[in-house]
């Protein structure tokens, strides 16, 4: 059933203006990274040094790694980056980003992006992680978005401003998923997600 607008008494729809809650502000977050691959999350702020890896971390979000038997990888104390690294390209199937905001937020969108855009299946998903109540997850991305119909760098857009309810709480982390297949250095591919988002 198709949407039916609020009409006043000539049959005339009626459309309202919406801003945001006086108590946030507009405060969008891009993360940056390439499945399988360790310590590829770029999520910084503008102060720091002056290089690309010299910009401040928020240390707000992490990389977890998965077999395909959905075993966690992590990194052994006396595993070097490199041997870690050698192990994930041998096994890594699923690639997990998981922000931990510290603050309220409410998302009115997202865009995504792919590079070296793969010709094999490769699904994304994002979700909620209740898993700290017991709770299981609340989905965002549902479905499993199939990335080989993603052009190369070319933003796909998502867009929530007309929902009447999309905070999240701060302590609820917001996890993107990528299920892929296991990944070389030429075939690895990388995503950027840049969030709209609301803030307290």
């Amino acid at each position: 059933m198709g949407w039916i607008p609020e009409r006043d008494s000539n049959g005339f729809g009626l459309f309202k203006n919406q801003v945001a809650d006086k108590n946030l502000h507009y405060e969008p977050r891009s993360f940056d990274w390439k499945v399988g691959k360790h310590n590829s999350l770029y999520n910084r702020k503008a102060t720091g040094l002056g290089t690309v890896q010299g910009a401040d971390d928020y240390e707000d979000a992490e990389m977890k790694f998965y077999d395909s038997l959905g075993d966690e990888l992590t990194q052994n104390a006396e595993e070097s980056d490199v041997d870690y690294q050698a192990r994930l390209t041998a096994n890594c199937t699923m690639t997990d980003v998981i922000w931990n905001h510290a603050y309220n937020i409410k998302c009115i969108g997202a865009n995504i992006q792919v590079l070296n855009t793969p010709t094999w299946p490769a699904y994304l998903w994002s979700f909620i992680d209740l898993s700290a109540m017991q709770a299981g997850q609340i989905p965002y991305l549902e479905g499993g978005w199939n990335l080989q119909y993603f052009l190369e760098k070319h933003p796909f857009s998502v867009d929530a401003r007309t929902c009447d309810e999309s905070s999240i709480p701060a302590g609820l982390p917001v996890v993107f998923r990528v299920r892929h297949d296991i990944v070389t250095d030429e075939s690895r591919f990388g995503i950027q997600v840049f969030m709209e988002n609301y803030r307290e």
